[in-house]
């Protein structure tokens, strides 16, 4: 009687045996006519009993050590865009991952951040801040004549009767009373002229003094009454 070798994904070790024993599970061969199968190979896994090749581990999944059945998820904060794999990559700045078996980290959104690898989630701008791209690593500081009340994507132009006079302000002010601003974004301003005059602040023009009173300063904050005659 002639023998017959065992087939791929199976083994003998013992003499005079009538058949072939599948190879367990983590384990495989690629070879006819083997005794011993293989432990998987690092980076793929081997979920079944037979197994002639081992399956690569699938983008979002890691095998660190030879022997595994099943391929594990890359941890949070971290991902693997590629198969067969023995490691997870961090996320870079600009992108976080919550989730565990990410292929690929996102992108932080518009109005946040983060400055760190690693990152789960990411942090939105602070006051006084803005991101208007995906996927930034800081936040810009708003210019004078606007402001960010934290995690936007753009400042917030000062309205009229307001200015903002510092980078990275977090809210606008009125103009003064005697003072006024006709302009949005503006960081500054203007002093009522001759015969104008604005009795409260955060306005965006000056009223006329009006008749039988008069004023010959600038910045005024009410009108002087005409003198008799």
């Amino acid at each position: 009687i002639n023998c017959l070798e065992c087939p791929q994904g199976t083994y003998t070790n013992h003499n005079g045996t009538m058949e072939c024993t599948a190879c367990n599970v983590t384990t495989y061969q690629d070879s006819t006519g083997q005794s011993t199968c293989l432990p998987c190979s690092i980076g793929s896994e081997c979920p079944g009993t037979g197994t002639i090749t081992p399956t690569l581990c699938a983008p979002g999944f890691y095998a660190p050590v030879e022997g595994l059945a099943h391929c594990v998820s890359c941890p949070q904060a971290q991902h693997q865009a590629f198969q067969g794999k023995s490691v997870c990559d961090l996320c870079s700045v600009g992108k976080a991952n919550l989730v565990t078996g990410r292929a690929e980290c996102s992108d932080c959104a518009l109005g946040s951040f983060t400055a760190t690898n690693g990152s789960t989630q990411c942090d939105q701008c602070p006051i006084g801040y803005y991101s208007s791209q995906l996927g930034q690593s800081f936040c810009d500081p708003c210019k004078p004549g606007a402001a960010s009340a934290g995690g936007q994507s753009s400042c917030t132009l000062c309205a009229l009767g307001t200015i903002s006079v510092i980078d990275a302000a977090n809210n606008c002010t009125s103009c003064s009373p005697g003072r006024y601003n006709d302009l949005i974004g503006n960081d500054t301003c203007k002093a009522c002229g001759l015969g104008t005059f604005t009795g409260s602040g955060g306005q965006s023009s000056c009223a006329l003094c009006p008749v039988g009173l008069y004023m010959n300063a600038t910045g005024a904050t009410r009108c002087l009454a005409c003198s008799a005659g």
